[in-house]
């Protein structure tokens, strides 16, 4: 395994957006640094199949982009022989993630950056596979972020996405009602988080329910 590491931080400040009800973008970088050192324990296993699932998606020899890699608990499931190159607004978490990718990176290039994922250094089409793993509804900018997701992907490449999402029906009311609540632990629960992808210019062309209780979805978005 390849290690690389760099750190090229451009965090920047932005305002609560009531349209789309999403989170403080400071407030959630403060809460997940000081949530780092117990992030695993409390975000592990229960998450694990949609990070899963959404490797299973990548090809071996595929360059990919993880959006929000944080402890690096995903790293694990991309196939031997990708180059996985994984960005994280927080430093702290990153720490985590050099270590992980060190000892459960399963013969992957790994390369891990901190980075603003609203506004990525790379070139446009750098990457075959863009994969976001509940990082959508924790930005300021959700709209912001998946533009940059798509300006990275290849024009024939895809973005998948993991994420809570606003529902319809009763289930949907609940989670509406609790999205204040949830935000206070750094993450919406009423952004639309399919639509958000089709304004910033992706597709989306499959989804499907994952984790316990199946309360959150795999989306996979292609560019227009």
């Amino acid at each position: 395994m390849n290690l690389l590491t760099g750190c090229c931080c451009c965090v920047h400040c932005w305002r609560f957006n009531k349209e789309e009800r999403v989170v403080d973008q400071d407030y959630s970088k403060r809460f997940y640094s000081v949530l780092a050192p117990a992030y695993d324990w409390v975000f592990g296993k229960v998450l694990d199949e949609g990070r899963r699932e959404a490797a299973r998606l990548v090809r071996a020899g595929q360059k990919v982009l993880e959006v929000g890699v944080g402890t690096g608990l995903g790293l694990r499931h991309y196939p031997s022989g990708c180059h996985v190159v994984g960005v994280d607004i927080s430093p702290k978490m990153l720490d985590k993630a050099r270590w992980f990718a060190l000892t459960k990176g399963n013969g992957t290039k790994i390369e891990l950056k901190c980075m603003d994922a609203t506004s990525m250094e790379f070139v446009d089409g750098s990457f075959d596979v863009v994969v976001a793993p509940y990082v959508v509804t924790t930005v300021g900018e959700p709209t912001r972020l998946c533009a940059e997701m798509r300006r990275v992907c290849k024009h024939n490449g895809r973005v998948i996405v993991v994420s809570n999402t606003r529902e319809k029906g009763v289930y949907g009311a609940v989670k509406t009602a609790l999205s204040p609540v949830m935000e206070k632990v750094g993450f919406s629960t009423s952004l639309d988080v399919a639509a958000v992808l089709g304004q910033s210019g992706l597709r989306v062309v499959e989804e499907r329910r994952v984790n316990p209780l199946r309360i959150h979805k795999l989306l996979v978005a292609e560019p227009e």
